[in-house]
């Protein structure tokens, strides 16, 4: 039996439809079962969104609160509770901007450094456990994989 053009759109669409659903699926998952490794009362003091603001003013450096609200995707009043519990703990300070004042900064402070070295150790030693069942080769190439994807998001 001889498959139309079209069935064999209407099939694959499908076949990716299906596998893109497993990934999600798998994707979750795989984030429900570490996140309570990384972020468990006892050993890290901070939330994955706050985890998630000390990383961006790592990586990006200091920070208008306007800035955080926009690469979280919250609002900036959202963003500022944020701001203020990581404050109030310590991790962050703010300051005013020198050319603006109505503009507040957003730093890390040596306490926020310290807390991210402990946090991104705790999340590199999950990864060494959970990733240890996949050979170097299956490793470098989820990597690759990975890499594809988040240059096609981006």
């Amino acid at each position: 039996m001889k498959h139309s053009h079209a069935e064999t759109n209407v099939a694959s669409s499908n076949v990716r439809e299906e596998l893109l659903t497993e990934m999600t699926g798998a994707l979750m998952s795989l984030q429900r079962l570490l996140m309570p490794r990384h972020f468990s009362a006892d050993s890290i003091p901070i939330t994955p969104p706050q985890y998630m603001v000390l990383h961006m003013i790592e990586r990006c450096g200091v920070q208008s609160v306007s800035d955080i609200a926009t690469k979280l995707g919250v609002g900036a009043p959202a963003a500022s509770g944020m701001i203020d519990r990581l404050e109030q703990a310590g991790y962050v300070e703010r300051t005013r901007d020198c050319a603006d004042r109505r503009i507040i900064r957003v730093e890390l402070s040596p306490a926020g450094c310290e807390l991210l070295v402990g946090v991104e150790e705790s999340i590199r030693q999950t990864f060494r456990q959970v990733f240890s069942a996949l050979s170097d080769e299956e490793l470098t190439e989820l990597i690759r994989l990975h890499r594809t994807v988040i240059e096609s998001a981006s």
